[in-house]
């Protein structure tokens, strides 16, 4: 797993899951693997998202762990609380939101391992011909 329940711990935001989840922390499990596949969803047309997913510990990006950390907080909250999530968690969520976009328009780089192909609606076009041109136009 990408985001273990040590990097809550790291980022200070274990109390809080515990106050939401409470004795069905076990929850945390769903709303991380979530909010994993929604990072990587967003990245995916740049970066190698399964290679990245692969790392653990000190290898993995910083700022990749921050992400799904603050995603699947936000997730948690809007199940369990979704009238009452504190504005910073909201305000966190939507800055989070808003990276995603500067990377998947390509206006932000991350220090990601690049995919060797692209993906998107333009990967699959192919221009050109496999045949030569025949002089001949009958």
């Amino acid at each position: 797993m990408f985001v273990v329940e040590e990097d809550f711990r790291v980022q200070r935001r274990l109390p809080l899951i515990d106050q939401m989840l409470g004795n069905e922390r076990s929850q945390l499990l769903y709303f991380t693997d979530q909010a994993t596949e929604y990072v990587a969803s967003q990245l995916r047309m740049h970066y190698d998202t399964e290679w990245e997913l692969t790392r653990s510990g000190s290898d993995r990006n910083g700022l990749l762990v921050r992400w799904v950390v603050v995603v699947a907080t936000y997730y948690a909250a809007q199940k369990v609380m979704p009238d009452r999530i504190p504005q910073e968690m909201a305000n966190e969520y939507a800055d989070v939101r808003e990276d995603l976009a500067a990377v998947r328009s390509g206006k932000t780089q991350l220090s990601l391992r690049k995919r060797e192909t692209p993906t998107g609606p333009s990967a699959d076009i192919l221009s050109g011909s496999a045949f030569g041109q025949s002089p001949n136009t009958y």
